[in-house]
């Protein structure tokens, strides 16, 4: 869910996919730990290689972060899975800030590797 801050009125200026939307945003409430989790769900559909669904009861699944669906590759590493689960905790306060993130050890292996 992608906004202008700040909203105008009470809907504001909102486009987005529901396939991507945290939880909170149902309610009206917009941050960056919203962001957080829809980075977690990019990150699960390319780790898992799924299709996110957009609606349904794995949909809701997936907003009380319960991953127990997706079929992880064996070459993916658990730590990675741990921080995927982490970001798509359904509490804001739950998940981990992008500055924890960046320096989780799968991310900072990623751009270590990406800077050869």
């Amino acid at each position: 869910m992608a906004a202008h801050l700040p909203l105008d009125g009470p809907e504001g200026d909102r486009e987005g996919d529901r396939e991507y939307i945290a939880p909170e945003i149902l309610s009206g409430q917009y941050g960056k730990p919203a962001d957080v989790f829809s980075l977690g769900l990019v990150l699960l559909e390319m780790t898992a290689n799924i299709v996110l669904p957009d609606n349904g009861p794995a949909w809701q699944k997936l907003r009380s972060g319960d991953l127990s669906d997706c079929q992880f590759d064996s070459s993916t590493s658990p730590e990675l899975v741990q921080l995927i689960s982490q970001m798509v905790q359904p509490l804001p306060d739950d998940r981990p800030t992008i500055d924890m993130i960046i320096e989780h050890p799968c991310v900072r292996k990623a751009l270590t590797l990406s800077t050869k």
